[in-house]
């Protein structure tokens, strides 16, 4: 466990996990066995990690997603009461953000792979082994099936379907 790091009531660690520098996590979290939270990695309550993750510095995982309701007086926030499931074997890559669910619980699947600066909305749910690139994002609710593969800052809008092995080319 690195300098500064935050380990709230409850957390649960597997055997030879490893905490970064500054690494947050909140009441309840989970982390899975040989898995390695990078420098100011956070994970906030309803967090539950599998085994043998890396997630690079300044990952962020389980924070309120970005859900209003506009009205007459104003954007009024949606709570966001669901979890964030991370599977086995997943890497995120530097400042990657997975929002938990607003009712339910955002997922990525087994074997996943995130580049650096990828955002993956509320409710989203990712396949096993998929791939994806730098600056990419997956709006809320979006479901994307598996080993599929997105370049660099494509994006899927919210509620799409995505099937499996598909292949998302750059800017797309």
């Amino acid at each position: 466990i690195g300098p500064h790091a935050v380990v709230g009531a409850g957390v649960v660690l597997g055997e030879r996990v490893r905490l970064g520098v500054g690494v947050v996590l909140e009441n309840g979290v989970e982390i899975g066995a040989d898995s390695d939270l990078g420098p100011y990695v956070v994970c906030y309550s309803g967090t539950r990690v599998g085994q043998r993750c890396v997630f690079k510095a300044g990952v962020v995982l389980g924070g309120a997603g970005f859900g209003y309701i506009s009205g007459s007086l104003g954007h009024v926030r949606i709570p966001h009461v669901g979890g964030c499931l991370i599977g086995d074997d997943v890497e995120l890559g530097a400042n990657s953000c997975v929002d938990r669910g607003s009712i339910g619980d955002t997922i990525i699947g087994a074997g996943t792979k995130l580049d650096n600066h990828v955002h993956i909305g509320h409710n989203a749910r990712l396949g096993s082994h998929c791939l994806v690139m730098g600056g990419s994002v997956v709006a809320g609710s979006a479901d994307i099936g598996d080993r599929v593969i997105m370049a660099g800052h494509a994006a899927v809008a919210g509620h799409f379907r995505v099937g499996h092995r598909v292949r998302i080319g750059a800017k797309a």
